[in-house]
């Protein structure tokens, strides 16, 4: 049976048990729990995007293992849950401790190959057993002991309700160090107690290699044999995430257009106030070559006004981007082909014309935006085509 090890903080020595053994082992040991931190929203800035998901204080008392038996390989998966703010975030950003602070000689090795992973909870109970994995990042390791190492996700991971963030990695059974019994990843924070928000899993190995883990299989342990995932009764993980705030939202009424076709507002990528691409913001269904351009306005909010024969989404006072052409099939051609697009997070950093306010680079900035472009099927001065809304905060 795969078990899980952990380093006495009393003894300075390993203690390697049963799962079981080692949760009561270690209890008898723990000071009574202060109160628990639930993860707070921060405010922009000092590296943050809109929120920041943590529980522990930032300094570790322990750190765990998988393992086979003396002298085998194994891989550990560490996972914290959370539950969005507002209901929904976007998660561009995992941070991890690898090893604890108080034992050097048993942390993984600098360069070592990490992941790190966002999973959804598709019944949304709390527990990870059916969870599916989001978005995930390969590494390696930079830093270790209580300094966090900040892992970008390649692709920001839209979450929901009830999340979890993790990772995994291979614990080799020596160091150089001569770390007695290898190497710990996981840090444990012990001093606020357990809270029924960490959870682990993860394979054993030979005693030349670990198996593989496949995240997509923690019940089973991430693979045959594995140790199935289960709550940490020993602290809590040094595990957090930040997100650049909720899903962008379609709302507001398009006005369909003088052929009738209904143009929709929708996006790609994930607007994040460092970047200079990747955030695309499109208007479909459009009427092919014509010139059109983007209304946004600025921590304004929503608005429903009647506005050339359609609908306002945007209230004032409204900003422009540049003229934008819809493209689509080419003339004579007359149809509902074309589509205005726009990448925002390049729009912020452009020189112009026209030239971007400097909130467009803050995160937490709101944004609402609308397409409007020309229609001439309708007679002035209604003569226009509205998509419906799009809003955003930028991270």
């Amino acid at each position: 049976m795969k078990t899980y090890a952990l380093l006495s903080m009393t003894a300075l020595t390993l203690t390697l048990a049963t799962s079981a053994q080692a949760q009561t082992a270690q209890a008898t040991a723990l000071a009574p729990a202060s109160s628990l931190r639930a993860w707070t929203p921060v405010q922009p800035g000092a590296g943050y995007n809109v929120n920041s998901y943590s529980y522990d204080d930032g300094a570790s008392e322990n750190a765990q293992k998988v393992w086979s038996g003396p002298g085998t390989w194994g891989q550990i998966c560490w996972i914290n849950q959370f539950t969005a703010t507002g209901g929904a975030d976007t998660i561009t950003k995992v941070e991890v401790a690898f090893g604890s602070g108080l034992f050097p000689n048993n942390r993984p090795q600098i360069g070592a190959v990490c992941n790190v992973a966002v999973w959804s909870d598709p019944n949304q109970d709390g527990q990870p057993m059916d969870a599916v994995v989001i978005q995930q990042q390969a590494s390696t390791v930079t830093v270790l002991g209580d300094a966090f190492q900040t892992i970008n996700l390649g692709t920001p991971a839209p979450v929901s309700g009830i999340f979890f963030v993790g990772a995994w990695m291979a614990n080799a059974p020596t160091t150089p160090q001569g770390g007695t019994n290898g190497e710990y990843p996981a840090a444990l924070d012990q001093t606020v107690g357990p809270n029924n928000m960490s959870w682990l899993c993860g394979v054993g190995g030979t005693t030349t290699l670990p198996n593989a883990f496949d995240p997509n299989q923690l019940a089973t342990g991430g693979g045959p044999g594995g140790l199935p995932v289960q709550l940490s009764t020993l602290g809590i993980f040094m595990v957090r995430a930040e997100g650049s705030g909720s899903t962008p939202t379609v709302y507001c009424v398009a006005k369909v257009n003088s052929l009738g076709c209904t143009p929709t507002i929708g996006f790609t990528g994930a607007p994040i106030a460092a970047n200079t691409s990747g955030f695309t913001v499109k208007g479909s269904n459009v009427r092919n070559v014509k010139s059109g351009l983007l209304f946004y306005g600025t921590n304004t909010g929503q608005a429903a006004v009647p506005f050339t024969g359609g609908t306002l989404c945007v209230k004032t006072p409204i900003k422009r981007t540049q003229s934008l052409n819809s493209g689509g099939n080419p003339l004579p051609a007359n149809d509902c082909s074309g589509v205005y697009s726009i990448d925002m997070n390049a729009f912020a950093y452009q020189a112009g014309p026209p030239v971007p306010p400097a909130i467009l680079q803050v995160p937490g900035t709101q944004m609402n935006v609308q397409f409007w472009g020309r229609d001439q099927g309708f007679a002035p001065p209604n003569n226009t085509t509205l998509t419906d809304g799009l809003q955003y905060i930028i991270g």
